[in-house]
C-alpha cells in the first residue's frame, strides 16, 4: 500500500486485524510505516548500499516524528549511495524468500544427494504444502506456529475417492509425511546458515507411526492375483510382478528390459534404482518369466511406461489401486503388503533369515573390490531356489497350475 503520509493520516490508522499493514510514503522512496495488529507504529527505510538491498528500522511513532522520520532517511539514503554501511536496522529479506530457499534446497540437497523418485517427492510436497502457504515470508520468520498450523490442516483433511466422497476425514500418514520433509528442510536451512534454530526443534510428529504387519491371507492373495490377471497391462502385470519377485513397487515399475538377462534368468538392479544403494540380482522364477514374456512391448525402454508420457515410469497407482480392490474384493491393504506377505510366506516355507534377507536386498553395509562383486551375486542359488519355491506356493494358491509355465528355452520374441 502507497500514500502521502501525514501525522494526521498517521494518528488515525487503524490496527490491522491479523498480520500487518505497511504504507510506502509517496513522497519519498523507500521510506515506509509498518502498523501491527497491536498498534506499534514503525518507520523503516529500504534501500540499496554496494548494491546489496537492506532494510533498517529508524525508530517507532510517536516518539520519532514524521519529519524526523525523513529526515533519518534522508541521512542513511546519502550514506549508502556514499557506499557507507548503514545499520541499526533487521537484515534484508532478499535471499531469504522461503519459495527461493526451498528452490536452493531441491537444487543443492536432494539433486546431489537423494534418489530421482525421492527428490521428486520432496519438492512435491514443499511445493503443495508449505510454498503454497509460505511463498514470500522470509525463511527466518517462521515459527513453531506456523509449521503446526500447516501440518494440522494436513492431518484435518478429508481423503477423498474418485467420486469426491469422504473416505477418511484425518491423514495421519500424510501429515507425518510432510512433516518429515519440512523439518529436513529447516535442518538444511540451520546447516546453511539461513536460520540459526529450525522451527521444528521440539516439535513431534502429528502422529504416532503405526507399523503395518498386515499379511495377506491365501484367499486375499489368490483373490488379488486374479483381478490383477482380470486387469491387465500394465498395472495388472505389475501387481503380478510384485508377488512373485517380492520386490519394492518402485523397482518393479520401473525395470527395463536391458536389466533382464535371458540366459541366465536374472534381473539385474543398479545401486541407483533400489533403495540398499547397491547393485543386486533377482532370479527369476518360470513363473516371473512368463508374466513378464506377456508384456507387450510398446516401449523400447521399460516394461511399463507411463500411458501419456514418453519415457516415464508408470505412475497411475490410486485410481489403479482402487479398481483392483473393488475387483477383488479385499479391502484395507496396501501394495508394500504384498511384499510382507512374501516375505512371510518363504519363512514358513523354511527358507533361512539369511537367504530371505537377501531375496528382499535387506543386506546392509558396503563392500568393495573383489567382495563387492561376490556379494553381488552370493547366494543366487539359494536365492532362486527360495523364489522357485515361492512360485509352486503362489501355483497352488492361486490354483494356476503348472499350464501357466512357457519353455524358458524359447526366445521371448
Amino acid at each position: 500500500m502507497t500514500d502521502t503520509l501525514t501525522d494526521l493520516k498517521i494518528r488515525k490508522i487503524r490496527p490491522p486485524e491479523n498480520g500487518r499493514l505497511e504504507i510506502a510514503d509517496r513522497r519519498l522512496a523507500g521510506l515506509s510505516l509498518r502498523v501491527t495488529r497491536n498498534g506499534v507504529k514503525t518507520f523503516a527505510l529500504r534501500t540499496r548500499v554496494n548494491g546489496r538491498l537492506v532494510r533498517v528500522t529508524l525508530g517507532r511513532y510517536p516518539e520519532l516524528s514524521l519529519a524526523e522520520a525523513r529526515a533519518k532517511a534522508h541521512e542513511a539514503i546519502a550514506k549508502a549511495r556514499a557506499g557507507i554501511e548503514i545499520g541499526g536496522g533487521r537484515r534484508s529479506s532478499e535471499g531469504f524468500a522461503f519459495d527461493a530457499v526451498v528452490r536452493n534446497y531441491i537444487d543443492q540437497q536432494c539433486r546431489r544427494f537423494m534418489k530421482e523418485r525421492s527428490c521428486r517427492e520432496a519438492e512435491r510436497v514443499l511445493s503443495v504444502e508449505f510454498i503454497a502457504n509460505w511463498r514470500n515470508r522470509d525463511v527466518r520468520k517462521v515459527t513453531k506456529q506456523d509449521v503446526i498450523a500447516v501440518v494440522n490442516e494436513i492431518f484435518t483433511r478429508p481423503q477423498l475417492d474418485a467420486k469426491k466422497r469422504t473416505v477418511r476425514t484425518e491423514r495421519p500418514s500424510a501429515a507425518n509425511h510432510a512433516f518429515g520433509h519440512v523439518r529436513a528442510f529447516f535442518n538444511w536451512c540451520v546447516g546453511q546458515g539461513k536460520i540459526e534454530i529450525s522451527p521444528c526443534v521440539g516439535l513431534r510428529s502429528p502422529a504416532p507411526k503405526k507399523k503395518r504387519d498386515r499379511v495377506l491371507a491365501d484367499d486375499e492373495l489368490a483373490a488379488i492375483w486374479r483381478a490383477a490377471e482380470s486387469l491387465g497391462y500394465p498395472y495388472g502385470g505389475i501387481v503380478r510382478l510384485l508377488i512373485t519377485t517380492v520386490q519394492r513397487r518402485s523397482e518393479v515399475a520401473g525395470l527395463r528390459w536391458e536389466m533382464l538377462d535371458w540366459t541366465e534368468r536374472l534381473w539385474r538392479v543398479p545401486g541407483a534404482e533400489n533403495k540398499s544403494g547397491r547393485e543386486y540380482v533377482v532370479p527369476l522364477s518360470d513363473f516371473a518369466l512368463s508374466i513378464i514374456k506377456g508384456v507387450p512391448r510398446i516401449d523400447q525402454r521399460l516394461l511399463f511406461p507411463a500411458q501419456r508420457s514418453d519415457g516415464k515410469v508408470f505412475a497411475d497407482w490410486s485410481k489403479s489401486k482402487r479398481r483392483l480392490d473393488e475387483l477383488s474384493g479385499v479391502m484395507d491393504w496396501t501394495i508394500h503388503d504384498l511384499r510382507r506377505t512374501g516375505s512371510t510366506n518363504l519363512a514358513k516355507l523354511g527358507v533361512a533369515p539369511h537367504v530371505k534377507e537377501r531375496v528382499l536386498n535387506h543386506l546392509t553395509g558396503e563392500l568393495g573390490g573383489v567382495a563387492g562383486v561376490y556379494d553381488i551375486y552370493s547366494y543366487l542359488p539359494e536365492k532362486r531356489a527360495a523364489l522357485d519355491l515361492w512360485a509352486e506356493r503362489i501355483a497352488e494358491i492361486t490354483d494356476t497350475g503348472h499350464e501357466r509355465r512357457w519353455d524358458i528355452g524359447m526366445k521371448p520374441w
